[in-house]
Formats: structure tokens, C-alpha cells, sequence
């Protein structure tokens, strides 16, 4: 399964859920 047979709409769900969790750790370190 290739990235580019993703819908782009996951890709950027995941890219988002990447900041978020990024996000989340710098705030409880």
C-alpha cells in the first residue's frame, strides 16, 4: 500500500494528529 493510494483527507488526518500529538507532548514536558 502506497501514499498515493490514500484519500488526501487521511493524509492530512494524519499530518494534523501529528501536530496534535507534538502539540500535546511539549505541554507535559
Amino acid at each position: 500500500m502506497t501514499l498515493k493510494s490514500l484519500p488526501s483527507y487521511v493524509f492530512i488526518f494524519l499530518i494534523l494528529h501529528d501536530v496534535q500529538i507534538k502539540i500535546f507532548l511539549k505541554k507535559t514536558l
